[in-house]
């Protein structure tokens, strides 16, 4: 669901709609859903961080990085490379801009690139605080606020120069640490999202709520400026960005014991899918950067409304499409360059995350 998002996001950016309030679905109204997707992964990708049992030795910093370099590392130059070759006939990017976006990451590949900085931070302290997880938590948290709150006096003081806190910052592990560092304490305290299920009014109310103060700066920020430039990161915002992604989170434990065939269906097909979802991450916006050339957008107000969901269709099967060849050859390299592990059918191989 969360990688759904993503993809939604990029076909809204690359269509180059005017503003939010022009944004699919719904404009400013479902923009903060859109927050969801990149604080959820990191919450994920704290949860399975590490696992280095007491009884277990743990791995060397060279074997560390040499276990995640399929993985992440490599495909995320190759992706680079093929973002910057596609996006080369539309933005003239200077050498050293192109050396920039190589090694921090084009477009989404900037969450590769931060979670490995987030993953060698975690290896290196995990030992200190592995038995002071609430204060990994507490320090994690201020970082993160007072990153927001930063982010918050750029924008008010500096308007639209307040940009490259959106389009450069977002490449530090800053903003993220709240998030990957929550995910680290939720692995040592399931009972939270026991906790959560039980009061899952409370947090569907409470997250309504953060919507709508997230809306409400958003649409503010419209006004004065006549656009967004921190579309993630106003303070006002950061309630929702914590708050939607639990709920997210919670949803499959509901879901998962609901007899309803109507519903097990498409439960069990997201589950199906969701092995593929790190591989979609990694290729969509090729996709989106390929087929929108293809779709038109109609001056006709119904089809502008139209193309975001048909083009979202054909990216999402266009990766599995991809998936499904390369998974078909013989050659294996080809996988590993692209997506750090051999797809298969049904499963890859290796350990993707």
């Amino acid at each position: 669901m969360a990688c759904a998002l993503v993809v939604l996001i990029h076909i809204n950016l690359y269509t180059r709609r005017a503003g939010l309030d022009t944004w699919w679905p719904a404009g400013f109204l479902s923009a903060p859903i859109y927050g969801i997707p990149v604080p959820t992964f990191f919450m994920l990708s704290g949860f399975f961080a590490g696992r280095f049992a007491q009884g277990v030795r743990r791995p060397s910093i060279v074997q560390f990085l040499n276990k995640r370099l399929n993985i992440l590392i490599v495909p995320f130059f190759v992706w680079n490379c093929i973002l910057l070759l596609l996006l080369s006939r539309t933005i003239p990017f200077s050498p050293g801009q192109t050396v920039y976006y190589l090694f921090t990451g084009v477009w989404q590949l900037y969450y590769v690139f931060v979670l490995i900085q987030l993953l060698l931070l975690h290896f290196l302290i995990e030992s200190h605080f592995r038995e002071r997880i609430n204060l990994f938590l507490g320090l994690s948290a201020c970082v993160s606020f007072l990153f927001y709150l930063f982010a918050e006096y750029m924008l008010w003081t500096k308007g639209v120069a307040s940009d490259f806190v959106e389009n450069h910052l977002d490449k530090t592990p800053l903003p993220w640490l709240i998030f990957f560092a929550f995910g680290v304490w939720l692995r040592s305290n399931m009972w939270f999202v026991v906790w959560l299920v039980r009061r899952r009014w409370w947090l569907i109310l409470t997250t309504a709520a953060a919507q709508a103060l997230y809306c409400w700066e958003l649409e503010r920020v419209d006004n004065w400026l006549g656009y967004n430039p921190l579309l993630q990161f106003p303070l006002g915002g950061l309630p929702y960005r914590i708050l939607a992604p639990l709920l997210l989170l919670i949803i499959p434990f509901r879901i998962g014991n609901l007899p309803s065939k109507w519903v097990q269906f498409p439960y069990k097909s997201l589950v199906s899918t969701s092995k593929y979802t790190y591989a979609i991450f990694l290729s969509h916006t090729a996709f989106v950067i390929i087929l929108s050339k293809i779709f038109w957008i109609s001056r006709n107000p119904l089809g502008y409304w139209i193309e975001p969901p048909i083009l979202f269709m054909a990216v999402w099967l266009s990766c599995l499409a991809l998936l499904r060849v390369i998974g078909k050859l013989r050659v294996h390299w080809v996988g590993r360059l692209l997506y750090g592990s051999i797809p298969k059918h049904r499963k890859f191989t290796g350990e993707v995350s």
